[in-house]
């Protein structure tokens, strides 16, 4: 519904308005960069190619730094642009053809999401009737384990040891782990959820009944999590 009402205000502004550099920035609703070719020059055009290669980056940095900003500083920036480099007349294909092309990936797209959704569907239903028939068949199989048979072996307990450092380490303290960037998947927020993850899955399967120094290792990287450094 909002690109509705950006397609129809930049089909409006393109046949309505008379001044061309307002026809041209409102022709750039439709999509970024449209309206630099609707002024149809060469610069403008040679700024529309580098604004398309710049799409795949600024959804990039959308993405990776919830950088709403980058998009919409492209996007309006593009229809500042052909506003500024407007002549006195515009290429008036330009809406038709702009028109055909948006209208035409959104019959696409819309087409092909829904076959893959059909398909993931399908795809839902078979694991699902998968999952529940295995589940059947073990336990119908299952056969209670020998006393002492699921003890945590020394190896993973030197994992336990660890997490447990980590969780028992000061607030402060960001030595065990990698500080390389605080935006994607190694940032320091990630490591400590996955140790909370660690140590209550350790808690739950192996000494449900032991809380002490674990349970406080668990609170401990919790509380980490919250402080200005990990916030940031």
């Amino acid at each position: 519904m909002q690109y509705a009402c950006l397609f129809a205000a930049g089909l409006t502004s393109f046949y309505k308005l008379q001044s061309p550099a307002l026809r041209a920035a409102g022709l750039g609703f439709l999509f970024p960069g449209a309206g630099l070719v609707a002024v149809c020059t060469v610069p403008s055009i040679v700024s529309f190619v580098v604004s398309c290669a710049l799409i795949p980056f600024v959804l990039f940095a959308w993405f990776g730094m919830g950088g709403i900003i980058f998009p919409i500083t492209l996007w309006t920036g593009t229809a500042v642009l052909a506003a500024v480099l407007a002549r006195d007349t515009v290429f008036e294909m330009a809406a038709p053809l702009w028109s055909a092309i948006c209208i035409g990936s959104i019959i696409y797209i819309t087409y092909a999401t829904s076959t893959a959704s059909a398909a993931a569907r399908k795809k839902r239903e078979a694991r699902n009737k998968y999952l529940v028939e295995e589940v059947r068949s073990n336990q119908a199989q299952a056969v209670e384990p020998a006393p002492g048979s699921r003890e945590v072996d020394e190896r993973t307990l030197r994992f336990v040891q660890w997490a447990l450092e980590l969780g028992l380490s000061p607030k402060d303290d960001f030595s065990y782990h990698d500080v390389i960037d605080q935006f994607q998947t190694s940032a320091i927020r990630y490591q400590l959820y996955e140790n909370v993850s660690d140590l209550g899955l350790y808690q739950n399967v192996y000494c449900p009944n032991f809380h002490g120094y674990l349970s406080q290792a668990q609170r401990n990287s919790i509380e980490k999590s919250f402080s200005k450094k990990v916030m940031e």
